[in-house]
């Protein structure tokens, strides 16, 4: 089955990758696009073919939807001082890439959105996301909307990474006991 993974040198598309070649999917298969191009290179490693694309900006990366039977869209911007970035790469991206997949006859989209829609959270990252998914679901292909609360793995440098690696570093690291001591010492 071909597939088209926009976003897919990121963090979640690094490790995809990693885990269809650990069972033995045919990478020449697998196209990924993305911006980063030390990204690239990582997934590079694994025989997929990997495009520099700008996703909010329809460029020749349009034509690589071709003949490819699945997009799994992992693109997104997650953090950013600059609240436009959000859109563009939330929104304006996931617009162009099912257009792309219509254009190129595809029926078939996994869209990795964020718990943040489910949530009270009215941030530029939890407004966007929705729109994308309001954009999936209107878009008349069949999709699967995946909403992960938080993401951790290999090549993980945020969150639940984060915590594993500062552990590693600090030679301690409280645990509930610890916590409890102390709180008892200060009753006394």
């Amino acid at each position: 089955m071909n597939i088209i993974i926009p976003g897919g040198a990121g963090f979640v598309g690094r490790n995809l990758v990693r885990v269809l070649a650990s069972e033995n999917y045919d990478m020449n298969e697998i196209t990924v696009l993305n911006k980063d191009e030390k990204n690239q290179e990582y997934v590079k490693k694994y025989g997929v073919k990997a495009l520099h694309a700008d996703l909010a900006e329809k460029q020749d990366w349009y034509d690589e939807f071709n003949e490819k039977e699945v997009v799994i869209n992992l693109a997104v911007q997650i953090s950013s001082p600059n609240p436009e970035l959000f859109y563009r790469n939330n929104v304006l991206a996931t617009r162009n890439v099912l257009e792309a997949a219509k254009n190129a006859g595809m029926k078939r989209i996994i869209h990795f959105s964020s718990s943040a829609v489910l949530s009270v959270r009215k941030d530029y990252y939890a407004q966007t996301k929705f729109e994308g998914e309001t954009l999936v679901k209107k878009s008349g292909l069949e999709y699967c909307i995946l909403q992960p609360s938080i993401m951790y793995g290999p090549t993980d440098d945020k969150n639940i990474g984060f915590l594993i690696n500062f552990a590693k570093k600090i030679p301690f690291f409280p645990d509930t006991r610890s916590w409890e001591m102390a709180q008892a010492a200060n009753l006394r």
